[in-house]
């Protein structure tokens, strides 16, 4: 609702008519008020909606691939985590 809120005030259109130059100053404006001003509607609205759309790609399967996700690999076996892990956790080894 905000964002065909603010399209009708700029172009008097719907976001989804307005040209592609609106929509994205319209976009880049809500992105800023996200920065500064956490209390506005429209910077709220901005954020779920990058969230939401960066959510959705990254689980289809273009995404994965984008981020090198590999996906659950079998292991022949498992000898817990490296020693170097272990050390900067602050944790000893533990024999098995």
């Amino acid at each position: 609702d905000a964002l065909e809120a603010e399209a009708r005030m700029r172009s008097g259109k719907a976001f989804v008519d307005a040209g592609e130059d609106v929509q994205l100053a319209i976009c880049t404006d809500f992105a800023k008020a996200a920065k500064t001003d956490a209390k506005k509607d429209p910077g709220r609205f901005f954020q779920r909606l990058r969230d939401l759309i960066a959510g959705g790609y990254y689980t289809t399967p273009e995404g994965m691939k984008d981020m090198g996700y590999r996906g659950n690999i079998s292991m022949a076996s498992w000898d817990g985590p490296p020693a170097e892990v272990l050390e900067r956790l602050g944790l000893e080894p533990q024999e098995g």
